[in-house]
Protein backbone atom coordinates (compact mmCIF):
# COMPACT_ATOMS: atom_id res chain seq x y z
CA UNK A 1 0.00 0.00 0.00
CA UNK A 2 1.12 3.44 -0.88
CA UNK A 3 2.42 5.00 2.43
CA UNK A 4 2.87 9.10 2.86
CA UNK A 5 5.44 9.74 4.91
CA UNK A 6 5.71 13.43 6.92
CA UNK A 7 9.06 14.01 8.45
CA UNK A 8 9.59 16.55 11.23
CA UNK A 9 12.71 17.92 12.87
CA UNK A 10 11.95 18.93 16.36
CA UNK A 11 15.71 20.56 17.49
CA UNK A 12 16.54 21.12 20.93
CA UNK A 13 18.36 24.39 21.64
CA UNK A 14 22.11 23.96 21.89
CA UNK A 15 24.21 26.43 24.41
CA UNK A 16 26.92 28.57 24.46
CA UNK A 17 29.89 28.50 27.02
CA UNK A 18 32.05 31.07 28.29
CA UNK A 19 35.07 30.56 30.96
CA UNK A 20 37.73 28.42 29.06
CA UNK A 21 38.88 25.76 31.06
CA UNK A 22 42.27 26.01 32.55
CA UNK A 23 45.30 23.73 31.43
CA UNK A 24 44.63 20.48 32.67
CA UNK A 25 44.66 17.09 31.21
CA UNK A 26 42.44 13.99 30.90
CA UNK A 27 43.88 10.31 30.64
CA UNK A 28 42.15 7.40 28.32
CA UNK A 29 44.15 4.38 28.22
CA UNK A 30 47.28 5.55 28.75
CA UNK A 31 47.28 8.45 26.86
CA UNK A 32 46.75 12.06 27.84
CA UNK A 33 44.77 15.15 26.53
CA UNK A 34 44.45 18.65 26.95
CA UNK A 35 40.97 19.68 27.78
CA UNK A 36 41.92 22.90 25.54
CA UNK A 37 42.98 21.26 22.81
CA UNK A 38 40.44 20.20 20.06
CA UNK A 39 38.13 17.10 20.71
CA UNK A 40 39.15 15.70 17.25
CA UNK A 41 42.66 15.19 18.13
CA UNK A 42 40.98 12.19 19.98
CA UNK A 43 41.21 10.44 17.22
CA UNK A 44 41.30 10.17 13.32
CA UNK A 45 38.12 8.19 13.16
CA UNK A 46 35.18 9.75 14.23
CA UNK A 47 33.38 6.95 15.83
CA UNK A 48 36.25 5.99 18.00
CA UNK A 49 36.11 9.63 18.48
CA UNK A 50 32.94 9.54 20.04
CA UNK A 51 33.77 6.36 22.25
CA UNK A 52 36.40 7.95 23.55
CA UNK A 53 34.75 11.45 24.47
CA UNK A 54 32.11 9.14 26.14
CA UNK A 55 34.45 7.21 28.40
CA UNK A 56 35.72 10.44 29.64
CA UNK A 57 32.46 11.60 30.65
CA UNK A 58 32.30 8.38 32.85
CA UNK A 59 35.29 9.43 34.53
CA UNK A 60 32.66 11.69 36.55
CA UNK A 61 30.14 9.85 38.71
CA UNK A 62 27.30 11.89 37.24
CA UNK A 63 28.47 11.61 33.89
CA UNK A 64 28.25 7.66 34.36
CA UNK A 65 24.87 7.68 35.61
CA UNK A 66 23.86 9.72 32.73
CA UNK A 67 25.42 7.31 30.07
CA UNK A 68 23.31 4.55 31.34
CA UNK A 69 20.26 6.29 30.97
CA UNK A 70 21.38 7.54 27.74
CA UNK A 71 22.13 4.10 27.03
CA UNK A 72 18.61 3.00 28.00
CA UNK A 73 17.52 5.34 25.93
CA UNK A 74 18.75 3.98 23.18
CA UNK A 75 17.52 0.87 23.34
CA UNK A 76 13.77 2.11 23.19
CA UNK A 77 14.53 3.59 20.18
CA UNK A 78 15.15 0.62 18.85
CA UNK A 79 17.58 -1.89 17.20
CA UNK A 80 20.66 0.57 17.64
CA UNK A 81 21.55 -1.16 20.79
CA UNK A 82 24.90 0.86 21.02
CA UNK A 83 24.55 4.75 22.09
CA UNK A 84 27.52 5.90 20.20
CA UNK A 85 25.35 5.00 17.07
CA UNK A 86 23.19 7.69 17.92
CA UNK A 87 26.45 10.52 18.01
CA UNK A 88 28.20 12.19 15.08
CA UNK A 89 29.95 15.13 15.02
CA UNK A 90 28.40 18.06 13.50
CA UNK A 91 28.54 21.74 12.81
CA UNK A 92 26.98 22.68 15.96
CA UNK A 93 26.15 20.60 19.42
CA UNK A 94 22.37 19.40 19.47
CA UNK A 95 19.85 17.20 19.83
CA UNK A 96 17.99 16.37 16.61
CA UNK A 97 14.86 14.29 17.03
CA UNK A 98 12.97 13.53 13.82
CA UNK A 99 8.97 12.80 14.51
CA UNK A 100 7.62 10.67 11.55
CA UNK A 101 4.26 10.46 10.82
CA UNK A 102 2.81 7.61 8.65
CA UNK A 103 -0.83 7.60 7.12
CA UNK A 104 -2.10 6.22 3.98
CA UNK A 105 -3.47 8.56 0.96
CA UNK A 106 -6.24 6.35 0.86
CA UNK A 107 -7.13 6.41 4.93
CA UNK A 108 -5.59 9.74 5.92
CA UNK A 109 -7.63 8.71 9.35
CA UNK A 110 -4.83 5.89 9.82
CA UNK A 111 -2.17 7.49 11.27
CA UNK A 112 0.78 6.35 12.86
CA UNK A 113 3.90 8.10 14.29
CA UNK A 114 7.44 7.18 15.38
CA UNK A 115 10.31 8.95 16.58
CA UNK A 116 14.05 9.02 15.59
CA UNK A 117 16.80 10.82 17.95
CA UNK A 118 20.48 11.80 17.01
CA UNK A 119 22.84 14.09 18.89
CA UNK A 120 25.42 15.78 17.48
CA UNK A 121 28.30 17.38 18.97
CA UNK A 122 30.03 20.66 17.76
CA UNK A 123 33.25 20.01 15.51
CA UNK A 124 34.93 22.92 16.63
CA UNK A 125 35.19 23.02 20.77
CA UNK A 126 38.07 22.12 22.84
CA UNK A 127 38.10 19.00 24.38
CA UNK A 128 36.47 20.37 27.75
CA UNK A 129 33.80 22.15 26.07
CA UNK A 130 32.75 18.97 24.12
CA UNK A 131 32.30 16.63 27.40
CA UNK A 132 30.39 19.36 28.60
CA UNK A 133 28.21 20.24 25.33
CA UNK A 134 27.97 15.86 25.34
CA UNK A 135 26.23 15.75 29.29
CA UNK A 136 24.01 18.40 28.09
CA UNK A 137 23.16 16.58 24.81
CA UNK A 138 23.08 13.34 26.47
CA UNK A 139 20.34 14.92 29.39
CA UNK A 140 17.76 15.88 26.15
CA UNK A 141 18.01 12.92 24.49
CA UNK A 142 17.82 10.42 27.58
CA UNK A 143 15.58 12.60 29.72
CA UNK A 144 13.12 14.88 27.88
CA UNK A 145 10.12 13.01 26.77
CA UNK A 146 8.99 13.12 22.90
CA UNK A 147 6.29 15.62 22.36
CA UNK A 148 3.71 15.76 19.69
CA UNK A 149 3.23 19.18 17.70
CA UNK A 150 0.48 17.50 16.33
CA UNK A 151 -1.23 17.67 19.53
CA UNK A 152 -4.04 20.28 20.60
CA UNK A 153 -1.76 20.98 23.85
CA UNK A 154 1.21 21.46 21.75
CA UNK A 155 0.93 25.31 21.93
CA UNK A 156 3.35 28.27 22.22
CA UNK A 157 2.85 28.46 26.02
CA UNK A 158 3.66 24.73 26.92
CA UNK A 159 6.66 25.07 24.28
CA UNK A 160 8.57 27.77 25.47
CA UNK A 161 7.76 26.07 29.10
CA UNK A 162 8.90 22.57 28.64
CA UNK A 163 11.35 23.85 26.20
CA UNK A 164 13.26 25.38 29.27
CA UNK A 165 12.09 24.11 32.45
CA UNK A 166 10.66 21.77 32.02
CA UNK A 167 12.10 17.70 32.16
CA UNK A 168 15.43 17.21 30.35
CA UNK A 169 14.96 20.57 29.42
CA UNK A 170 17.38 23.51 29.42
CA UNK A 171 17.89 24.26 33.04
CA UNK A 172 18.37 20.31 33.58
CA UNK A 173 20.74 20.35 30.41
CA UNK A 174 22.68 23.31 32.05
CA UNK A 175 22.90 21.37 35.66
CA UNK A 176 24.14 18.26 34.14
CA UNK A 177 26.90 20.40 32.64
CA UNK A 178 27.79 22.07 36.35
CA UNK A 179 27.86 18.88 38.17
CA UNK A 180 30.04 17.23 35.64
CA UNK A 181 31.99 20.62 35.82
CA UNK A 182 32.13 20.39 39.40
CA UNK A 183 34.01 16.54 39.10
CA UNK A 184 35.95 17.14 36.44
CA UNK A 185 37.14 20.68 35.86
CA UNK A 186 36.94 21.93 40.00
CA UNK A 187 38.51 25.04 39.11
CA UNK A 188 36.40 26.14 35.98
CA UNK A 189 33.44 25.07 38.39
CA UNK A 190 34.19 27.20 40.95
CA UNK A 191 34.59 30.28 38.14
CA UNK A 192 31.42 29.89 36.87
CA UNK A 193 29.14 32.06 38.52
CA UNK A 194 25.95 30.75 37.01
CA UNK A 195 26.96 27.54 38.21
CA UNK A 196 27.30 28.16 41.61
CA UNK A 197 24.46 29.97 41.78
CA UNK A 198 22.00 27.39 40.98
CA UNK A 199 24.26 25.20 43.25
CA UNK A 200 23.08 27.16 46.32
CA UNK A 201 20.12 25.27 45.96
CA UNK A 202 19.38 21.47 46.73
CA UNK A 203 19.60 19.68 43.04
CA UNK A 204 16.27 19.25 41.30
CA UNK A 205 14.13 21.46 44.48
CA UNK A 206 11.77 24.26 43.71
CA UNK A 207 13.82 26.66 44.95
CA UNK A 208 16.59 25.76 42.21
CA UNK A 209 14.22 25.14 39.71
CA UNK A 210 13.12 29.02 40.79
CA UNK A 211 16.77 30.41 40.71
CA UNK A 212 17.12 28.56 36.99
CA UNK A 213 13.22 30.65 35.74
CA UNK A 214 15.08 33.78 37.03
CA UNK A 215 18.40 32.88 35.25
CA UNK A 216 16.90 31.57 31.90
CA UNK A 217 14.27 34.61 31.15
CA UNK A 218 16.69 37.57 31.60
CA UNK A 219 16.38 38.15 27.80
CA UNK A 220 17.70 41.95 27.89
CA UNK A 221 16.75 43.81 24.73
CA UNK A 222 14.65 40.75 23.38
CA UNK A 223 12.10 42.10 25.99
CA UNK A 224 9.64 44.11 23.61
CA UNK A 225 10.33 41.60 20.72
CA UNK A 226 9.25 38.60 23.62
CA UNK A 227 6.06 40.76 24.19
CA UNK A 228 5.00 40.91 20.89
CA UNK A 229 5.66 37.77 20.25
CA UNK A 230 2.90 36.37 23.00
CA UNK A 231 0.68 39.02 22.02
CA UNK A 232 0.41 37.33 18.10
CA UNK A 233 -0.11 34.08 19.49
CA UNK A 234 -2.83 35.68 22.29
CA UNK A 235 -0.96 35.86 25.37
CA UNK A 236 -0.90 38.99 27.59
CA UNK A 237 2.57 40.23 27.80
CA UNK A 238 2.72 39.47 31.46
CA UNK A 239 2.02 35.56 30.59
CA UNK A 240 5.78 34.99 31.90
CA UNK A 241 6.18 37.49 34.39
CA UNK A 242 9.74 36.35 35.28
CA UNK A 243 10.74 37.61 32.25
CA UNK A 244 13.16 41.05 32.49
CA UNK A 245 15.60 42.73 30.54
CA UNK A 246 18.44 42.01 32.15
CA UNK A 247 21.24 40.97 30.37
CA UNK A 248 21.15 37.46 29.44
CA UNK A 249 22.66 34.74 31.66
CA UNK A 250 22.36 32.22 28.72
CA UNK A 251 21.74 32.31 24.95
CA UNK A 252 21.39 29.77 22.30
CA UNK A 253 23.87 28.68 20.25
CA UNK A 254 21.57 27.88 17.42
CA UNK A 255 19.64 31.23 17.05
CA UNK A 256 22.18 33.64 18.81
CA UNK A 257 19.32 34.59 21.09
CA UNK A 258 18.15 34.28 24.91
CA UNK A 259 16.47 30.74 25.58
CA UNK A 260 12.53 31.93 25.55
CA UNK A 261 13.19 34.04 22.59
CA UNK A 262 14.81 31.29 20.84
CA UNK A 263 11.65 28.70 22.10
CA UNK A 264 9.52 30.93 20.39
CA UNK A 265 11.67 31.21 16.82
CA UNK A 266 11.60 27.55 17.19
CA UNK A 267 8.30 27.04 17.92
CA UNK A 268 7.37 29.40 14.71
CA UNK A 269 9.29 26.99 12.45
CA UNK A 270 7.58 23.71 13.70
CA UNK A 271 4.28 24.95 13.78
CA UNK A 272 4.67 25.81 9.72
CA UNK A 273 6.20 22.50 8.99
CA UNK A 274 2.96 21.03 11.11
CA UNK A 275 -0.14 23.23 9.48
CA UNK A 276 1.99 22.56 6.16
CA UNK A 277 1.61 18.97 6.47
CA UNK A 278 -1.67 18.96 8.22
CA UNK A 279 -3.17 21.04 5.19
CA UNK A 280 -1.47 18.14 2.61
CA UNK A 281 -3.30 15.68 4.88
CA UNK A 282 -7.16 17.30 4.99
CA UNK A 283 -6.47 17.40 1.05
CA UNK A 284 -6.54 13.43 0.98
CA UNK A 285 -9.02 13.51 3.36
CA UNK A 286 -10.89 15.34 1.16
CA UNK A 287 -9.85 13.42 -1.71
CA UNK A 288 -10.89 10.30 -0.09
CA UNK A 289 -14.60 11.34 0.84
CA UNK A 290 -15.31 12.49 -2.40
CA UNK A 291 -13.64 9.45 -4.29
CA UNK A 292 -16.34 7.33 -1.66
CA UNK A 293 -19.12 9.51 -3.35
CA UNK A 294 -19.52 12.13 -1.07
CA UNK A 295 -19.23 15.25 -3.64
CA UNK A 296 -19.41 17.68 -0.88
CA UNK A 297 -17.40 16.43 2.15
CA UNK A 298 -20.29 16.64 5.02
CA UNK A 299 -18.16 14.14 7.42
CA UNK A 300 -17.81 15.62 10.98
CA UNK A 301 -14.59 13.87 10.96
CA UNK A 302 -13.74 16.23 8.00
CA UNK A 303 -15.44 19.22 9.45
CA UNK A 304 -13.99 18.36 13.18
CA UNK A 305 -10.58 18.02 11.32
CA UNK A 306 -10.66 21.44 9.38
CA UNK A 307 -11.64 23.97 11.77
CA UNK A 308 -8.51 22.08 13.70
CA UNK A 309 -6.59 23.18 10.89
CA UNK A 310 -8.12 26.84 11.09
CA UNK A 311 -8.07 27.37 14.38
CA UNK A 312 -4.05 26.30 15.35
CA UNK A 313 -2.59 26.85 12.03
CA UNK A 314 -4.54 30.49 11.11
CA UNK A 315 -1.13 32.89 11.88
CA UNK A 316 1.09 29.74 9.54
CA UNK A 317 -0.85 29.62 6.66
Amino acid sequence: MLKAFVFLNLFILGQVFGTPVKEQVLSWKGSTFSVNDSWLYLSSNESERLEILLDLLSQSTFGRELIKKSEQRARELGDQKDLVKFLRQGETSITDTTLNRQFSPSDPNDVSYSTHSLVYIDEGLSLGDAILDLAHELTHFAIRKPSNPYSEFFDLDYYVESTILGEGGESEAFLSECQVMRELFKTRFNRDKNCLYLNTAEQGSLTQRSLARKLFFQIGKYLSKFHDKLQKFELPKNHFPHTVSDEPAFVSSNYDMPYPMAAVEEYEQIMKKVCANDQRRLTYLEKSYRKNGNRQPASEGFIAEQKKLLRRCKHFL
